[in-house]
């Protein structure tokens, strides 16, 4: 499947346990994603393998705590946002879910 959306550029996540995680996206032809993320006191880099496939998106970001977050979610077609769930890879009792403000 190809991307149906770009997530390339400048955005925020929003969690539902109060974190704002801000990214900085790069997204090549094929969907796949790089790129860098922050909280603000936390910074972390997307791990390879993250991609925009469909209306679906995948990442996981390597925080500089150690800890690994996996962002899964899919981008409605009817408002244009993003929403899904986030775990801790290292913590996997730490899950949230998650919503853009920004259309896509």
């Amino acid at each position: 499947m190809t991307a149906n959306f770009s997530a390339q550029g400048e955005w925020s996540l929003h969690q539902s346990n109060g974190i704002g995680v801000g990214l900085t996206l790069f997204q090549d032809s094929n969907g796949l994603l790089k790129g860098s993320a922050n909280t603000g006191s936390m910074k972390g880099s997307l791990e390879s393998g993250g991609k925009v496939d469909g209306d679906s998106i995948f990442f996981i970001v390597k925080w500089d705590s150690g800890s690994r977050g996996r962002y899964a979610g899919t981008r409605s077609r009817f408002d244009r946002r993003l929403t899904g769930t986030t775990s801790d890879l290292v913590h996997p009792e730490n899950v949230a879910t998650w919503s853009t403000v920004k259309q896509f």
